[in-house]
């Protein structure tokens, strides 16, 4: 089954700085097609140098997946942002990851 794409209007502009450092690919080229055709938002790929991943902005958690590898945030402006670490990391059941909220 094809997977089908939201229609969104955007309503903000804003600036985010980048959550990683590290080599910036565009999200056409990401080898998942949730993110490739965008289903889940526009947004980028970051290929990291270290294992460190912060908030692109100030924003309240609003969720964290059991396994880590995605955490949810909303903006002082109500846009959603997800990041997202890894393929299938799902899979890994929360095993190399911690999550550190403040």
């Amino acid at each position: 089954m094809p997977l089908s794409k939201a229609t969104v209007t955007p309503k903000v502009t804003m600036s985010l700085i980048s959550p990683a450092k590290g080599e910036l690919i565009a999200l056409e080229e990401v080898n998942d097609p949730s993110f490739s055709s965008k289903l889940l938002g526009d947004g980028v790929a970051i290929k990291p140098v270290d294992g460190v991943i912060k908030a692109p902005c100030d924003a309240i958690i609003s969720s964290v997946i059991d396994s880590h590898h995605a955490v949810g945030m909303t903006c002082e402006n109500g846009a959603n942002i997800l990041i997202h670490v890894g393929l299938d990391t799902v899979n890994l059941k929360g095993q190399h990851f911690e999550c550190k909220v403040v």
